[in-house]
């Protein structure tokens, strides 16, 4: 029977020519891109480039994405319709062939703390059923295997015995003489006619009460082979009725227990089945039920008690002891300290460990730090008290599980001896060895076979991308905005999703040289599964290895937003007018005048033994007044060292701040600093009232001319009505954002204009105020730069934002949100603020890779700037993988060689050259950058 007419070729030739045709984007004009119009080939890699601020992520993100998430939302159900029209259209003439969107966006990570790597990529779901399907358990107790053991199976361990003997079960004891008479009775009815005390079968009649439990005889035999199957109906007979456990004793006076269940008959314990959710710490079935499965308990910290350790007990270190109403602490400590020779004249670390636990645990009549906030804890009720517990307070792994948020019945579940929560504390690429190298029986390969082809498959992915140094159990909420985004890249290219538009925002970024070659293979194969995958990107590795450019220019905000190019990577080489086209050529190149000849003659920062995470007793060192950077392959402990490390011991030195620090033995060489700051790719703040001008201060000076105006002061209206973060002149219906907040419950929640006040945040009064013909929302829609030609006559506001335009962010509107800032905007937003300051003593700023987001030619700006900073008498610290600042830097510290495990050493420092000269991943990737500095990146 025919299923229908046949397609004729003609019409699979037009589908195939559809399909394959380029997305098209005519009259753009969003943001300030100026009516372009542009290609991108279907089933092709397409690299966005140009200057920042120039309209990359406006027609990547603001065009491309959100019309092709548009046009879904079009296609869901009429409940969803509702949304639709609140939905901000792109500002474009037309689109053709634009498939659905996926952006791979570089956003912050999820702050949920249960979430991980492993549920972030779905692996741990597959190692949960892996567990569950060929995990064996093992009794906490005797590590011996439990195991189900089944009648016919306790029968043929019987009969390789031997002997004679019986086969029981137990009962609970009937608590009164009634109800043993009854249970008596009911054993007879069944058939059941002794029972065993003492080892001996008993008829029912006869034997004498007895306390505990009764034990019921079901059958006396001979244990030999003939009798198998008799065997095997008592141990049956004897799990019906004894509840799935059976006794076996032998006429020699041997006793086994067996069970049905997962019981440890030598231990009496018994063990929950394996299942899926029994690994899960978000379930009850797995949960430890101390910590509830988040791994960690709050407690004091005796880091934060005694926060330095190199002070003696004469110095008073402990810290709540120097408050005036417990100072009578250490009178009592010295009293105590008599009996044991307790030194007083020996630093806290140097003391013996009988020592330290007399002051930490007590003893001889002393109740210790321990039984110090025993006693606060019992006085609660009073407010300063647990005002003042917090302060000492910190969370540290749950003393149950270690960490490991699963119950005991969860970890005693083991393949080739490890349990789950040890597998996923491994990094991945580990794992995968370890998954390849497994020895299963062919029973176990045919029923974990999808399992293992899968789990391979997406740990590849995260090894390919980079990642595999992370490990399973990795909090979300701790990897960097680039982790972040390749994680997602690598569950996309598992998902094996074919014929979408992949947009992604920067996926080199916090990528050494050595691992963007994977980075590009990756996007390749996401590309050669039949998707379109465009990126916005500046590395020039990532650029020569696209099949298709767009560079857009020539400038930032109001002087960008046009086409200079498009088209195959050789013609970009070519193109006139583009930044990005000279630095490749080498036209341009970047500057490196400003460095300093002899580091460290102003002195160094020390600090020394650092041994967090992966680091293995690093020392490192800074020269004062002076540009350092620090590099080496991802995850070869970079953060590890400047975060967790070397920020809270600065913090602490320099302000006494309590902030957690990873351990480390002494550090040295900061007299005379002011004060450390970590300036991090962090957003400015996640309100949309939060803007380039509030952050300078310098609409304070903005709000007082405007309340200054004559019809201003007719009305009596002060500065703060200005403001969009009180009551007054904002709109009351978004309370000033300027935008309200739409939850799309099953979608990502959408932030649209506010209807009331079509996005200007205020009310109709206040817009009546003007200044030189501008209200309050048009001054806020000014770019920098414009803002300072209208303000020339107002010094304050003209000096708060001379410095932006400085940096490099003169495009920006003084009242662009701060969520919709780049890391790398928010970062140089920071650093303006050190600029704009004066006076006060030198500080040390920390920096996470400044150059996210930038183009070469505003890496220009940021060398500048960050020169300016040391020539202030700064010292900067910056996590760099950009080879130009690193060849600018005075001083280089390479972490290495590899990551993870493999990494968490310092490989080599030294000036830029002293690196390039000593080999090495850097060193090698250097010395071609220093020998062919202007000489283009091809």
């Amino acid at each position: 029977m025919s299923n229908g007419p046949e397609r004729s070729p003609s019409l699979r030739e037009g589908l195939a020519s559809e399909l394959s045709r380029a997305i098209r984007l005519e009259g753009v004009r969003v943001h300030n891109l100026k009516g372009i119009t542009v290609e991108i080939p279907r089933n092709s890699l397409t690299v966005i480039t140009g200057v920042s601020g120039s309209g990359k992520s406006s027609l990547a993100f603001d065009t491309l994405y959100a019309e092709g998430r548009r046009r879904y939302v079009e296609c869901l159900s009429t409940y969803m319709q509702q949304f639709l029209e609140r939905m901000p259209r792109p500002e474009l003439s037309s689109v053709t062939a634009l498939p659905p969107a996926i952006a791979v966006e570089r956003t912050q990570p999820a702050v949920q703390a249960r979430s991980t790597v492993g549920t972030a990529t779905e692996i741990h779901d597959y190692l949960r059923l892996l567990y569950a399907r060929i995990g064996r358990t093992f009794c906490v107790g005797c590590g011996r295997e439990v195991a189900v053991e089944e009648p016919t199976d306790v029968a043929d361990s019987i009969v390789r015995i031997g002997g004679k003997g019986m086969v029981s079960f137990e009962l609970p004891a009937p608590k009164t003489k009634a109800r043993l008479r009854a249970l008596r009775e009911a054993l007879v009815r069944d058939g059941f006619a002794r029972l065993a005390i003492g080892g001996e079968a008993v008829p029912i009649e006869e034997a004498e009460p007895v306390e505990g439990p009764l034990e019921v005889v079901v059958d006396r035999l001979v244990f030999e082979p003939g009798r198998r199957a008799r065997i095997a109906e008592a141990i049956e007979t004897a799990y019906r009725f004894g509840h799935d456990r059976a006794i076996v004793r032998w006429a020699a006076g041997e006793t086994r227990r067996f069970s049905r269940r997962l019981h440890c008959a030598q231990c009496d314990r018994e063990y929950r089945r394996p299942e899926p959710n029994l690994f899960s710490p978000n379930s009850p079935l797995g949960a430890c039920p101390s910590c509830q499965g988040f791994g960690r308990s709050i407690g004091i910290d005796l880091d934060r008690v005694i926060p330095d350790r190199s002070r003696t007990l004469a110095d008073r270190p402990i810290d709540p002891w120097n408050k005036p109403a417990y100072q009578e602490a250490y009178a009592d400590l010295r009293k105590a300290g008599r009996k044991i020779g307790l030194r007083w004249d020996v630093p806290y670390r140097d003391l013996p460990e009988e020592h330290r636990a007399l002051v930490e645990e007590g003893g001889h009549g002393f109740y210790g730090i321990r039984g110090f906030f025993e006693w606060l804890e019992g006085r609660t009720y009073r407010v300063h008290v647990r005002v003042f517990l917090a302060r000492y307070r910190a969370y540290r792994p749950c003393p149950e599980c270690g960490g490991a948020k699963l119950k005991t019945d969860s970890r005693a579940v083991k393949i080739a001896g490890c349990d789950l929560p040890q597998v996923c504390s491994w990094p991945v690429q580990d794992l995968l060895r370890w998954l390849e190298r497994l020895e299963l029986s062919p029973a176990e390969r045919a029923v974990s076979a999808p399992i293992l082809h899968e789990l391979a498959r997406r740990l590849g992915f995260l090894v390919e991308v980079g990642l595999g140094y992370l490990s399973l159990d990795r909090p979300s909420r701790t990897l960097s905005g680039g982790e972040a985004q390749r994680i997602q890249l690598a569950r996309s290219i598992g998902s094996g999703l074919v014929g979408a538009l992949y947009v992604l925002d920067e996926p080199s970024v916090g990528l050494h040289p050595a691992d963007v070659d994977r980075l590009v293979r990756v996007l390749r194969s996401l590309r050669d599964l039949g998707n379109t995958v465009v990126v916005v990107e500046h590395d020039p590795r990532v650029i020569r290895d696209a099949d298709w450019v767009i560079d857009l220019g020539p400038g930032a905000g109001e002087a960008g937003g046009r086409l200079i190019y498009q088209g195959p990577v050789p013609g970009l080489l070519r193109a006139r007018g583009s930044a990005t086209a000279d630095f490749l050529a080498g036209r341009l190149a970047l500057p490196s005048a400003g460095r300093t000849r002899s580091p460290g003659r102003f002195g160094w920062i020390r600090l020394s033994g650092a041994t967090v995470h992966n680091l293995r007793d690093v020392t490192f060192r800074a020269p004062r007044r002076a540009l350092t950077v620090v590099t080496g392959v991802s995850g070869s402990g970079k953060s590890s060292l400047v975060h967790d490390t070397l920020y809270g011991a600065l913090a602490r030195a320099l302000g006494g701040a309590r902030v957690e620090t990873g351990p480390y033995r002494e550090l040295s060489g900061v007299e005379g600093l002011g004060g450390v700051d970590l300036v991090d790719q962090s957003p400015l703040a996640r309100s949309p009232r939060s803007n380039p001008v509030t952050y300078v201060k310098a609409f304070d000076g903005i709000r007082k001319r405007l309340a200054g105006t004559a019809e201003a002061r007719a009305r009596g209206l002060s500065p703060g009505y200005f403001s969009f973060n009180v009551r007054g002149g904002r709109c009351e219906a978004c309370e000033g954002a300027g935008a309200v907040l739409v939850e799309m419950h099953f979608l990502p929640d959408l932030l649209v204009p506010c209807e009331a006040c079509g996005g200007s945040r205020y009310g109709a009064s206040a817009l009546e105020i003007r200044d030189r013909g501008r209200n309050v929302a048009q001054i806020l829609d000014l770019t920098v730069r414009e803002a300072l030609d209208f303000f020339h006559d107002a010094p304050e506001v003209e000096r708060r934002l001379r410095v932006l335009d400085e940096i490099g962010l003169g495009y920006l509107r003084l009242g662009q949100p701060a969520p919709t800032l780049s890391g790398g905007e928010a970062q140089r937003l920071k650093l303006a603020a050190h600029l704009g300051a004066s006076g006060g003593k030198p500080r040390v700023l920390l920096l996470d890779e400044p150059t996210r987001g930038l183009h070469m030619k505003d890496v220009a700006v940021l060398v500048s700037l960050l020169r300016r900073l040391t020539a202030a008498g700064h010292t900067v610290v910056v996590i760099e993988h950009h080879l130009e600042v690193v060849r600018a830097a005075d001083w280089v510290v390479e972490l290495g060689p590899g990551a993870g495990e493999e990494g968490g050493r310092i490989v080599v420092e030294g000036t830029p050259e002293e690196v390039a000269r000593a080999g090495g991943e850097t060193g090698r990737y250097l010395a071609d950058s220093l020998g062919s500095a202007a000489a283009g990146f091809w």
